[in-house]
């Protein structure tokens, strides 16, 4: 018998539980939803003990509305032709993690090699070869999001990484990184691989043995003693943290928004044009000339800075050739280089001007995009950082470009298998991932059009609903559907081919159906349709299931009706994102309050305690084992249920994050989950049983 997906992750929990010494699935805890179907796939899946306990049900506060069945205007295209159940594959058996270390938050130079802090997790390069190293969640660090990084003498020179759920340090002997313990004191304990203990911007301060981090404000630690000093974001110029600065014994803190803040001792000094107490708002960096002068990059030029005053500001207006600088850097023989959008100028303050321009749009090897950060090493070479176009490092004669292949986006809003061998990603580019599905740097890019959902028609077409746009690609071009061309509203959520091969396209008042010449709309005010936003879209059989911000709505050839909204007892939440049939023909309905399964023939409703989290996705394989996931802060992750009851996955088990958004069973049986959000780190996995 094939092995469902399930097999493969428990095999790979165990492998995790022997490299990071214990695992952090929960033991399952309740029975199985019940399993009737009498296909040789799910006998081989035993039946739950019990079946669904039923609840009584109150009516919705306003009666559902009962209308005549959206109709086609035209002949319906043919329906599409199902195809096998699972099918065979040249892939081996595995994990295989997809992250993109190209949107990169910073960067060090540390034992020879380029150490890149990304949404993906860290990357460690060797520049003279060109070769790197990436480490993920299977690698040690408690999330791929990671923010900052810096090598500190605690008290031997350690590597320190910031991510998303704390602090880790990296281990060369073992080639791995862990949740540290170096501090004994329990609150910074908890800084260490604590869920939730985001930490941003990282900076080690040798001379006055301090660990400095973006954390709740601004935490000091004293590394001789372990005394921590915090200062909250209510007491700098503005909350967010943009860059630390480390000025003798201050510590100079730009927000990027509102000006910025000395920490000196006890003492938090706030300045600001919003406070009229400096220029300029938009300090981006701050960097100390070797003569002792101040340097900020700001969004009103570049500004030096002396003894609390402004001494010279250059900007587009008194200065030729010049652009908003974001990075300011000292090289070892005393020139400013400062990073511009896609360049790098070595910026003479005698003359007031650059003295030399280098510009990505005339050299490819150069990374495009808001330079970032910029470094240098003895050998006088330099390298900088774009916040999503990867590095580049300049020898004094050429420049070279590095970028991680793996993942073309870090945060993975929508994967869907088309069926014919492509895989789909969907996350403010859309793009696919064909042949072998094993490679992972033969991605191809379509173009900028959101991640919310994408459905494949019968002629092959691909349906792409992002949120505020709606387009088909027909394998040879793009169109975008609008309004003009009969939408509903300029609203597409999400999207659905029902059993007579048209396409429903969830919107924001109603729903809009494509019959393949023209789209047919029924909406909340003119039609009667009784419930507004739609979320999520699910075909079964003859019945459409439309989930809502006020409930579930099901749609068939008598008309429609809402069947779970606010008042039904035991319906955690009448915001419905996700919708599956399980194999015993019941729905599992995912809302933001957490997973219910609803028999619809006997208007029974049975709450899942182990899911009381908000639910993202569903997927059922064809053994009726049950695939959830959820972005929610706390309890986040993959529930799994399978024959033995249900078990949560997170970062802890090697999941790149916690903020799952996405997951699909392909046509090989094997499952792909994908997660993250824009500002933060994310990205796809594939088990492979």
């Amino acid at each position: 018998m094939k092995r469902s997906p399930i097999t493969i992750f428990f095999m790979f929990l165990f492998l995790v539980t022997l490299a990071c010494g214990g695992s952090q699935a929960n033991e399952p805890t309740s029975a199985p939803p019940a399993a009737t179907n009498t296909t040789a796939a799910a006998a081989a899946k035993p039946t739950a003990p019990s079946a669904p306990t039923e609840v009584p049900q109150v009516a919705p506060t306003s009666p559902p509305a009962t209308t005549e069945a959206p109709a086609p205007t035209a002949e319906p295209t043919p329906p599409p032709v199902a195809g096998p159940a699972y099918m065979s594959i040249d892939v081996e058996p595995g994990l295989y993690l997809y992250t993109s270390g190209n949107f990169i938050r910073d960067m060090t130079l540390y034992e020879g090699k380029v150490w890149i802090a990304s949404l993906g997790g860290v990357v460690a390069w060797d520049a003279d070869s060109g070769t790197s190293t990436k480490y993920t969640t299977m690698d040690g660090l408690p999330h791929v999001g990671v923010y900052g990084i810096t090598a500190c003498p605690i008290p031997e020179m350690t590597l320190l990484a910031a991510t998303e759920d704390g602090l880790a340090a990296y281990d060369p002997d073992l080639d791995m990184w862990y949740r540290s313990d170096l501090f004994q004191r329990d609150v910074v304990q908890g800084l260490f691989g604590t869920v939730g203990a985001e930490i941003g911007q990282i900076v080690c301060d040798t001379a006055n043995n301090r660990l400095i981090m973006e954390y709740r404000g601004v935490t000091i630690i004293n590394l001789a003693d372990g005394a921590i000093q915090n200062i909250p974001g209510s007491n700098l110029s503005w909350s967010g943290v943009r860059r630390l600065t480390l000025i003798g014994n201050q510590v100079w803190v730009s927000s990027g928004f509102r000006g910025f803040t000395i920490l000196e001792g006890d003492n938090a000094l706030p300045y600001s044009k919003h406070a009229e107490t400096f220029a300029s708002d938009s300090i981006y960096h701050i960097a100390a000339a070797p003569n002792g002068d101040i340097w900020m990059a700001t969004g009103d030029g570049l500004i030096r800075y002396q003894n609390g005053q402004v001494m010279a500001q250059y900007n587009r207006d008194n200065t030729t050739d010049f652009a908003t600088p974001y990075h300011v850097a000292f090289a070892p023989d005393g020139k400013m280089w400062v990073g511009m959008t896609g360049r790098l100028c070595q910026f003479d303050p005698a003359a007031g001007q650059c003295a030399e321009n280098f510009r990505s749009s005339q050299d490819d090897n150069m990374a495009t995009g808001e330079v970032s950060k910029i470094l240098f090493d003895e050998a006088g070479n330099i390298y900088y950082h774009t916040f999503e176009g990867g590095w580049s490092r300049y020898n004094g004669s050429s420049w070279q470009l590095y970028r991680d292949n793996d993942l073309p986006i870090h945060a993975v809003g929508t994967v869907y298998d088309d069926g014919q061998g492509n895989i789909w990603l969907l996350g403010g580019t859309a793009y696919t991932l064909s042949g072998d599905l094993e490679r992972k740097s033969d991605w191809v890019r379509y173009r900028d059009m959101g991640g919310d959902d994408v459905v494949a028609d019968a002629d092959g077409g691909i349906w792409m609903a992002s949120g505020r746009n709606l387009y088909h690609y027909d394998g040879f071009r793009i169109v975008r559907r609008q309004v003009a061309d009969g939408l509903l509203d300029s609203y597409a959520r999400t999207v659905a081919i029902d059993h007579e091969g048209r396409i429903w396209v969830g919107q924001e008042d109603g729903v809009s159906i494509w019959d393949g010449q023209t789209f047919t709309t029924y909406s909340t005010a003119a039609d009667g349709w009784p419930a507004g936003r739609i979320y999520t879209l699910l075909a079964d059989g003859e019945v459409m299931w439309a989930g809502t911000d006020k409930g579930l709505i099901r749609v068939d050839a008598g008309g429609w009706e809402v069947v779970l909204a606010s008042g039904v007892v035991g319906l955690p939440s009448q915001i419905i994102n996700a919708l599956a049939v399980l194999t015993d023909g019941r729905l599992a309905v995912g809302t933001t309050g957490g997973l219910v399964y609803y028999d619809h023939a006997n208007k029974r409703l049975e709450p899942v305690a182990e899911v009381a989290v908000t639910v993202s996705d569903i997927a059922v394989s064809i053994y009726g084992d049950l695939f959830v996931t959820s972005y929610a802060d706390v309890g986040g992750g993959l529930y799994v249920y399978d024959d033995e009851g249900w078990t949560h996955f997170t970062t802890a088990d090697g999941l790149p994050t916690n903020r799952l958004r996405t997951l699909v069973i392909d046509r090989a049986g094997t499952l792909w989950v994908g997660g993250g959000f824009w500002a933060s780190g994310g990205g796809l996995m594939r088990i492979v049983p």
